[in-house]
């Protein structure tokens, strides 16, 4: 059994692609728990399985290996109609809502869809309900009879944002959420998000290769290359001690323009990211990888209270945070 504190938990969880003798590892033997009403970001490089280990916690893929806890219950071999008993209490809000949407349909037929699923309603009730949660997300009840095609990305992406949360889950996934937008716009989406975690007590998986975003919203980080967690801080503001975390959050954008900072080399250049035969999934880019890096592969252990890391030299951590 989960904690029952936790809403979500998976247990050497993996995910591979392709013939067994030619398999590749989306995301590989993760362990980690998201507790009821946080956020949790996820952050790495694009192509790090941060959204192949988003839908595998919603059972949108099935898992190579591995267990999945949700709300203490364990999900991992539930069949379509079981996940169906609860999928409505567990939610996504996908990275591009142009996509996800049918072109054909209104804003009136997008949002009831889960509720019209899920829900015993007739027609008056849906319309007060849509309208209420339009109105959370900055929109009004005249944006019902809209087709996507005629929203700014903007109004497509605050319709996803209601459409997932409209029935009230108490799990959500929020794949890239606030990716391509503007800062006005990211601002206002990230307080919305925040603001419905506050006042009903959601869960969020919030995924990102936005740093500054993640920080502004998230309770805890988790770090992923190559499939595997390098690194969970206990929170938003916490000093990174893995090199892979460290050169993260050295790329986030100053957003004073007169603040220089020094350019410092935080890892080694590499062409194809791939993971290596042996050894940590970070050594070929690591600058202070050694032999054990290169034929054995570190655990991810718990440094401090809350503080995780996967690298061999966290004894010799005063090393990595001089260079920090």
């Amino acid at each position: 059994m989960s904690d029952s504190g936790n809403m979500v938990e998976v247990k050497g969880l993996s995910k591979a692609y392709g013939q067994r003798r030619q398999e590749k590892y989306a995301v590989y033997n993760v362990s980690f728990a998201i507790c009821k009403g946080e956020i949790l970001g996820l952050v790495g490089e694009s192509g790090c399985g941060k959204s192949t280990l988003g839908r595998l916690l919603l059972r949108l893929e099935r898992p190579t290996k591995g267990e999945i806890y949700f709300d203490g219950q364990d999900i991992t071999g539930y069949s379509f109609t079981e996940m169906r008993k609860i999928r409505d209490r567990m939610q996504m809000i996908f990275q591009s809502s142009a996509n996800a949407f049918n072109p054909y349909y209104t804003v009136r037929q997008i949002i009831s869809e889960p509720v019209m699923n899920y829900r015993k309603t007739d027609a008056g009730e849906r319309d007060a309900l849509m309208t209420e949660m339009l109105e959370k997300v900055g929109l009004d009840s005249s944006y019902l009879n809209r087709y996507s095609h005629e929203l700014s990305g903007g109004q497509r992406q605050r319709v996803g944002i209601a459409r997932a949360l409209i029935l009230g889950p108490d799990f959500v996934v929020c794949d890239e959420a606030v990716s391509s937008i503007d800062f006005v716009l990211k601002k206002q989406i990230l307080k919305i998000l925040a603001e419905q975690k506050k006042k009903n007590g959601f869960t969020y998986l919030f995924i990102s290769h936005d740093m500054a975003a993640v920080k502004a919203v998230c309770d805890r980080i988790m770090v992923m290359y190559l499939g595997n967690i390098m690194e969970i801080l206990p929170e938003a503001e916490a000093k990174a001690l893995h090199p892979y975390t460290q050169a993260l959050l050295a790329a986030v954008l100053e957003p004073d323009p007169n603040v220089k900072r020094e350019k410092k080399i935080l890892f080694k250049e590499s062409g194809e990211l791939a993971i290596p035969e042996a050894g940590c999934v970070f050594w070929p880019r690591c600058l202070y990888a050694t032999e054990t890096c290169m034929h054995r592969s570190p655990e991810l252990r718990e440094i401090y209270d809350g503080h995780f890391v996967a690298c061999h030299y966290m004894k010799n951590k005063r090393t990595l945070e001089e260079n920090a």
